[in-house]
């Protein structure tokens, strides 16, 4: 299995704006924070990160059920996207304190 077939850097892409939406619910629990309109709350940022955890293992588990041949790409592709989109928040919240 050639990791440059055409297929896996479509399902690569994929998983990266999977992964990029996942990171959606916790932007949503601290941007509010950040520009001062919401106190910081534990109950806010855990359901945050439930929701966010629940969406990305629904993704996973329909990928594994659609496409089982580039399910590792579409898995690589998520984490990416996920890890490069909560290094932008980390980043906006460091600025912004």
């Amino acid at each position: 299995m050639p990791l440059a077939a055409g297929c896996d850097i479509a399902f690569g892409f994929g998983g990266a704006l999977v992964g990029a939406i996942g990171v959606v619910p916790m932007f949503c629990a601290v941007m509010p924070v950040l520009h001062g309109t919401k106190r910081a709350g534990i109950g806010r940022g855990m359901a945050s990160i439930v929701i966010s955890f629940g969406f990305l293992m629904v993704a996973g588990g329909i990928a594994w059920m659609v496409i089982p041949k580039c399910f590792l790409t579409f898995t690589v592709g998520m984490v990416v996207g996920y890890f490069a989109m909560l290094a932008l928040l980390t980043a906006l919240a460091l600025r912004r304190s």
